[in-house]
C-alpha cells in the first residue's frame, strides 16, 4: 500500500531573489488547524516576524479545528 504524504516547501523571498528554506512532512500536521497554525507560527518566528510580510498558501483542505 502506499502512503500518500504531505509536503510543505518554505521560501523566503528578499532584494536578492526567492530563496529556499526548508521543507517539512507535514502528513500529520494537517489533521488540526491548531497543528497547521502551530507549523506556520513557528516559522514565522525562525524568520522573525518583523520580515513577515504575508504567507501565501494554495491549501485546498478543510480542517478540523
Amino acid at each position: 500500500m502506499t502512503r500518500r504524504r504531505t509536503t510543505i516547501n518554505f521560501f523566503v523571498n528578499s532584494p536578492k531573489g526567492i530563496v529556499f528554506l526548508k521543507s517539512i512532512d507535514a502528513s500529520a500536521i494537517f489533521k488540526t488547524a491548531k497543528k497547521v497554525f502551530e507549523m506556520m507560527n513557528n516559522i514565522v518566528e525562525e524568520v522573525g516576524e518583523e520580515n513577515v510580510i504575508q504567507v501565501v498558501t494554495d491549501m485546498v483542505i478543510k480542517l478540523a479545528s
